[in-house]
């Protein structure tokens, strides 16, 4: 269940209502080794497990975001700090 009074603790610019922006990474998982790209590096971190975006929290935040950001949220952008076509439910 979803608190009502929940406050986000945005600051500056923002508001402490719910994000006007939400950002989702789909995977930290690529195939690729873009010289721009710090992924490379990422992959030989202990913080790096090929994790994918579940199915259910991706439903949850969609409902989320409905809910509670109607008139405040732009969008939810899906991006990646990997290649978001390699996810296996994509």
């Amino acid at each position: 269940m979803i608190d009502s009074q929940a406050s986000y603790g945005f600051g500056g610019r923002l508001t402490d209502g719910f994000p006007s922006q939400v950002i989702v990474d789909v995977t930290e998982v690529c195939n690729l080794e873009c010289i721009h790209c710090p992924h490379p590096e990422f992959k030989k971190s202990e913080y790096y497990a090929t994790r994918y975006l579940d199915p259910a929290l991706n439903a949850k935040i969609v409902d989320e975001v409905k809910e509670r950001g109607v008139g405040q949220t732009q969008y939810i952008r899906y991006s990646s700090e990997g290649e978001p076509l390699v996810h296996p439910k994509g």
